[in-house]
Formats: structure tokens, C-alpha cells, sequence
């Protein structure tokens, strides 16, 4: 049976993956501010790591390792005094250190994952997670088809029940990488099947380009490479393309602007000469002007900093704008941080291997991590696959 606990944690698990999953219902449909739509599940998400801290259950076969931790409070306090020196010099909104939000979520994984097995229900987190994913990624392809009216088409890129395209592809990856984790197969594969077929409608390259570099790395680490489940398991993700190109071929509906974008944005992916990639490629040699020894401190980057902080700079990459966030002393955090997930995470690191290249690979070509709802869901499914492995690991 299940505990008290376990059935709390279930629940709020529920309540911000749903509420993740529809900002556009929340924000458009119901009324509610764009703060509220973005706020509400990166708080139910704090309580849920609060609850889990403070309620978790120990475990003696697991060592905690204290130094990440003290890393990670060091680093927050160092942050939050470079923040306050720009705010002050340049009369600065304080609302900047909202943004310290993107730190707490490391913190509290390494704090909790490390030192206890956590009291939560990772197979209902992976299902439910999967489950919004599809059900977000039926309306894209409604969308994308110009049949579903309900969230309006945003530069003929669909964005399901979410606010933004980008935000989308990024929940469409999360949700692909949560399906993966489900136990039967057929749900495991059928949620994989829909939510691929979402990543195309959004037209997203980077959520395409993750979603492969996972399958590819859980199949060599899973399977002998170029074995007969590999190749089904390939096929099982190219065949929402494949039927794509199949039905425009067949029908001739090349007249569809989504579909026409979607065809331009695929055969231009390595364009480096002109398009977005172009204006990516330049903002990323940006930052070498933009990086200081000693940083810029949180809301330094971003659209969403854009809007209390004029001068924040859009880099297209979250990787890039937390370099600049801390400077060299965030590039020693960093490295520290690697050094101490690695030694934690020991014998088992090759199993959460795919998934940290995945999460590299979007969160270089992407700035959403950077947004409450993406941040919030990206580190619950963090918190999700370290769940499993741990009480696996205790388990044998």
C-alpha cells in the first residue's frame, strides 16, 4: 500500500504536470495572468521537493555527498551579490533575483537524490507526463492541419495547448524522454509514436535533433548497435515522418503553409548562412563580448529578463547564458558540479548518460529551460529518472 505521502506527492505531481502541459488554457482560457500560467506549477513544483526534503524516507546503501551541496549554496550566494552589484550600479529592477528560480532545482535534486530514495511514484510521474504530452501533441497536428482552432497558429508553427511554439518543443521532449520510462511497452511506444509526430509539428529542430541523440545513446547502451532492435526502434521514431512526406506526396498539399515551413526548416537545418540559424549562429559569437570574469549575475539573459531588465541579452541557448550568468566562477561550478553528479551517481552514470546529452543538446540550441513551466517540468523528470535508478540500485 501506499503511503500517505506517496499519495500527496502523486497528486501534486498530477497538479503541475497538467497545469504545465495547458498554459494556454490557463493563461487565455481561464482568465488568469501570464504569471499565474507560468508561476503556478514551478510553485506546486517547490512544495513537492519541500514535502520530499523534509518527509523523504533515508536509506543507509546510499552515500551522500555533501560538497555538491555547498557548491550550490556558495555559487546561489555568490550570484545573488553580483546580481545585487548590477542592480545597484545601474538602478536595476530587483525582480532580477526572481530568476534565481533556474539555481534551486540543482540544488534540491542533488540535496535529496543523493542522501535518500524519494517517497514518490515515478511510474504514475512518467505515464501522466507522456499522457499530457500526446494529448498536447493531437491538438499540434490539429493545428498544424489547420482543424483545431482552440490555440491559434503561431507563424505556422503549431504549439499544442501551450503558449509558445518554443516552450511546446521543448514539453514535447520532456514528455518523448518520460515515455521512454514507462514500463509496458505498448504505452510506452504508442505515447513515443504521438509525441514524435508533435515534435515535427512544431517544427522544432533542436526537440528533433534531442529526441534522436537520446534514442540513439539509450540504443547503443541498451542493445548491440545496428541489431534488429535498434533498427525497429528507429524506424518506430521516423515513421511519423515518413507518413508526413507520404500524405504531402500523395495528396498535394504542398499549399499548406505549415506544411511549406516545416519542409523549408528541414532542409535548411545546417544553413548557417541566413534564417534564424544565421542570427543564432552570430548571437552565439556574442558571447565572448557579453562573458565577464565575474558575470553578470540571474536576468542578465532572455526574452522573459527582457521585460524587467532592458538590457538583458537573447543568446537562443540556455548553456550559453548560464556561462554568462557567473562568469569564470560558474564555468569552476560547472565543472564542480559535473565532478560531483559523476561520483554520486557512480556505477549508474552510464544509464543517465542519454539523458544528460539530450538535455545538452536542447538546452544549447534553445533559451525555454529558462521559463518557470520548462524549468519546473524539466527537473521533475530529473527528479523522476533519478527515482527509478536509485530504487533500482536499492532494490538488487
Amino acid at each position: 500500500m501506499p503511503s500517505k505521502l506517496t499519495k500527496i506527492n502523486s497528486l501534486l505531481l498530477a497538479a503541475v504536470i497538467i497545469l504545465g502541459f495547458n498554459t494556454y488554457i490557463v493563461q487565455n482560457k481561464l482568465g488568469f495572468s501570464e504569471f499565474i500560467a507560468e508561476g503556478l506549477p514551478m510553485v506546486i513544483g517547490i512544495i513537492i521537493f519541500a514535502g520530499l526534503i523534509f518527509f523523504g524516507k533515508y536509506d543507509k546503501n546510499i552515500v551522500f555527498d555533501n560538497s555538491y551541496v555547498y557548491y550550490t549554496i556558495i555559487y546561489i550566494i555568490y550570484l545573488i551579490f553580483i546580481t545585487s552589484y548590477y542592480i545597484v550600479i545601474n538602478d536595476e529592477s530587483l525582480l532580477r533575483y526572481i530568476f534565481l528560480y533556474q539555481y534551486l532545482p540543482p540544488l534540491s535534486i542533488m540535496m535529496y537524490a543523493n542522501s535518500k530514495y524519494i517517497d514518490i511514484n515515478f511510474e504514475f510521474g512518467f505515464f501522466l507526463m507522456a499522457f499530457a504530452a500526446s494529448i498536447s501533441s493531437v491538438f499540434a497536428l490539429g493545428q498544424f492541419f489547420h482543424f483545431i482552432e482552440i490555440v491559434p497558429i503561431d507563424i505556422n508553427r503549431a504549439r499544442g495547448l501551450s503558449r509558445s511554439t518554443l516552450n511546446y518543443s521543448s514539453l514535447m521532449f520532456l514528455g518523448f524522454l518520460a515515455a521512454w520510462n514507462i514500463r509496458c511497452n505498448f504505452y510506452r511506444f504508442f505515447f513515443m509514436f504521438i509525441i514524435a509526430i508533435g515534435v515535427l509539428c512544431s517544427q522544432s529542430r533542436g526537440a528533433l535533433l534531442a529526441c534522436f541523440t537520446f534514442i540513439f545513446l539509450i540504443s547503443i547502451k541498451k542493445i548491440k548497435f545496428l541489431s534488429p532492435k535498434i533498427i525497429i526502434i528507429f524506424i518506430l521514431f521516423l515513421l511519423p515522418l515518413i507518413l508526413v512526406l507520404l500524405f504531402l506526396s500523395e495528396f498535394k498539399v504542398y499549399s499548406s503553409a505549415s506544411v511549406n515551413e516545416l519542409i523549408w526548416r528541414l532542409s535548411n537545418t545546417f544553413n548557417f548562412t541566413s534564417g534564424d540559424n544565421a542570427l543564432r549562429s552570430a548571437r552565439y559569437w556574442d558571447v565572448i563580448n557579453d562573458f565577464h570574469l565575474y558575470g553578470r549575475g540571474v536576468g542578465a539573459t532572455g526574452p522573459a529578463s527582457g521585460r524587467i531588465n532592458p538590457g538583458a541579452v537573447h543568446y537562443e541557448s540556455f548553456v550559453l547564458a548560464l556561462l554568462v550568468h557567473g562568469g569564470f566562477i560558474g564555468v569552476l561550478y560547472y565543472m564542480a558540479t559535473i565532478s560531483s553528479i559523476l561520483r554520486a551517481i557512480g556505477k549508474g552514470a552510464l544509464n543517465i548518460f542519454p539523458y544528460i546529452a539530450a538535455f545538452f543538446v536542447m538546452m544549447t540550441v534553445q533559451q525555454t529551460f529558462e521559463t518557470p513551466t520548462v524549468n519546473t517540468m524539466a527537473w521533475l523528470l530529473i527528479l523522476l529518472v533519478l527515482t527509478k535508478h536509485l530504487k533500482l540500485n536499492i532494490s538488487k
